[in-house]
């Protein structure tokens, strides 16, 4: 079977190898075209039906999902990617899983240029988070609404925040929002197997029923931004565009800013809690 240079962490292989096996469970005989093939003792896809789609040996693709130390090329990735029906966003986790391990997150500091950066987003709040979702610094518009300094110094994580029930309560269609979360921290998780914080993150995430079931059902997605509304108890409702954007310079770090929608009142309404 054809291999490629890298090398893969024990990490990395076994959340290829959980990556695998959950999006096999997700497809029937039917989606490939296959025939069912009698009973079967658990949902989805068999490992010899993937293999045969695939072009690979039922072997090799059986120690794939075993996490054996086996470097698959990205010719067979993107073929295992295709029997898998994955989208764009679900293949290119596919492939960061299976390649060279990663460099570990830079420290992350906000430079005073970068604390400008977020500042000057106001009236619109903005905060800047890292790899791992950690929040890193925000702008007064962030503190008026959500109370920021307020969390503990060991939990500033958006993405766990993101299941405070201040937050529940406050964003509308709350649960949608939450689940594109889960899969948003899934696509970053491919850079992040071997770094201890993460795996903390991940676990506090977790421990929330709803988590475990969507992080089990391994969708995938990149952050792209979404609309948003909040009914915030003093403000009322504000319509927000988030719009996520990369630093230059700054890799580890994203600049996430939640745009008023034009025409609304959201930045007046904002503005009564500054």
């Amino acid at each position: 079977m054809p291999e490629s240079q890298g090398r893969t962490s024990a990490s990395q292989r076994r959340a290829l190898a959980e990556f695998l096996r959950a999006r096999r469970a997700g497809l029937s005989p039917a989606d490939l075209g296959l025939a069912e093939g009698g009973p079967r003792r658990a949902a989805g896809l068999r490992r010899e039906e993937v293999a045969v789609v695939a072009g690979v040996s039922v072997t090799w693709y059986t120690w794939l999902e075993q996490a054996r130390p086996i470097n698959p090329s990205e010719d067979v990735l993107r073929a295992l990617a295709r029997t898998l029906r994955l989208g764009p966003d679900e293949t290119a986790h596919l492939l960061a899983l299976a390649g060279p391990t990663p460099r570990a997150p830079a420290p992350a500091e906000p430079s005073p240029a970068l604390q400008d950066l977020v500042d000057g987003q106001h009236p619109a709040p903005a905060i800047l988070t890292d790899r791992r979702w950690d929040l890193i610094a925000w702008n007064h518009a962030a503190e008026a609404l959500w109370r920021y300094s307020t969390v503990p110094a060991d939990e500033p994580n958006v993405a766990v925040l993101t299941f405070h029930p201040v937050i529940r309560a406050r964003l509308v269609n709350w649960s949608a929002h939450a689940r594109r979360v889960v899969a948003e921290v899934r696509a970053d998780s491919a850079g992040l197997t071997d770094d201890p914080r993460f795996a903390l993150v991940l676990d506090r995430l977790r421990a929330h029923p709803e988590v475990d079931r969507w992080w089990s059902a391994a969708e995938v997605r990149s952050r792209v931004g979404a609309s948003k509304v909040f009914d915030h108890p003093q403000a009322g409702l504000l319509r927000l565009e988030e719009v996520v954007l990369r630093p230059a310079g700054a890799p580890d770090l994203q600049l996430t800013v939640l745009v008023p929608v034009r025409g609304s009142d959201t930045a007046q309404r904002i503005g009564t809690l500054l």
